[in-house]
């Protein structure tokens, strides 16, 4: 049973974002409601338009609100979005009608196609021959946008489980079905010592192409050589994947490891211990009319080195090691 409102009833809306007034609808004595008020509009809530933009940036418009977009292809009436008074945008005009090009029609290997104009205008179609049809003849439309739309498609005989890896490579394609005269790419252990491809063909198999070339061993002589670590690796050459483990004098997060890599080279992971930052008493400042007695060869981080000034100043004068190895002054002698 609908629900009945007396004569002066009044509704009020939660628009999320109100206008200057709140929006409410008022139930007159002829039993119709009246409005009053109103909800602004969003601007995140401007539809994305194929073919147009807009620069409308403002969070909200009130009522009447208008924003313009500015169409590829204009047309007589240009296309506007005005906001009503419940907050809702309202389409007014469009933008113009692109045809699509000939020429942005896909060349495939498995199909091809005698479609000759040089455009088209919205809903013509290209019909597509296959080597083998599929379920669905394949077919592209001209949308208004200018662009072509793909429908159906060729039979793909070819899975990409069937593949199988090649003497140092494998494959790398992505798609599980190919079509006929369709080619998978193939990635060569060593990078750029070959080039490998498989081809679809009509019998459901893949006919490969090319090789790969051999991975390059890593030599004993090209092991880097590392401060604060050794190694005990004596081997003259190392194949592909084989790993030198190095000694740390102090060790790291990770043990240092050098694996040869396809390519011949050594590749690093891991690394050793830092040694601690120390100040060379060595470098400590020669300062006329003051002297000192700090003997130590070296100096952490945090130590201090007093001198004896002839003339006191306000502060005795200190010198500080920092963690960069380097000694910072305070104070000063007098004159």
């Amino acid at each position: 049973m609908e629900e009945v409102y007396e004569e002066g009833t009044a509704c009020a809306y939660d628009c999320g974002v109100s206008g200057e007034t709140p929006l409410i609808y008022t139930c007159t004595i002829e039993g119709i409601w009246i409005p009053s008020g109103s909800c602004d509009c969003f601007s995140a809530e401007l539809p994305k338009i194929t073919g147009a933009t807009h620069s409308c940036s403002n969070n909200t418009y009130p009522e009447d609100g208008k924003c313009e977009y500015l169409c590829e292809v204009p047309s007589e009436e240009p296309l506007i979005y005005t906001c009503n008074q419940i907050g809702h945008w309202i389409r007014n005009g469009s933008c113009g009608v692109l045809n699509c090009s000939d020429t942005d029609l896909p060349n495939l290997p498995y199909a091809n196609h005698s479609c000759t104009n040089e455009t088209y205008t919205e809903d013509e179609t290209c019909l597509y021959t296959c080597e083998t049809e599929g379920d669905i003849p394949l077919t592209y439309t001209c949308l208004s946008t200018g662009n072509w739309e793909k429908a159906g498609d060729c039979a793909k005989p070819c899975n990409k489980s069937s593949l199988t890896n090649v003497t140092y490579g494998y494959p790398t394609c992505t798609e599980e079905a190919y079509a006929i005269n369709e080619e998978c790419s193939y990635t060569c252990e060593v990078e750029g010592t070959g080039h490998v491809f498989a081809t679809c063909l009509q019998s459901g198999e893949w006919k490969l192409t090319g090789i790969c070339g051999e991975p390059i061993p890593c030599s004993n002589a090209t092991l880097p050589n590392e401060l604060n670590a050794t190694h005990n690796c004596k081997n003259e050459t190392y194949a592909v994947g084989e790993e030198c483990a190095y000694t740390c004098e102090l060790d790291g997060e990770s043990d240092l490891i050098f694996v040869c890599l396809p390519t011949g080279i050594w590749n690093k992971t891991g690394t050793c211990g830092e040694p601690p930052v120390t100040c060379p008493s060595s470098t400590l400042p020669t300062e006329s009319n003051a002297n000192h007695s700090c003997t130590n060869a070296t100096y952490s981080v945090g130590d201090q080195c007093e001198y004896t000034c002839e003339f006191p100043g306000e502060d005795d004068l200190i010198f500080i090691c920092l963690d960069t190895g380097l000694w910072n002054q305070t104070g000063a002698c007098g004159e």
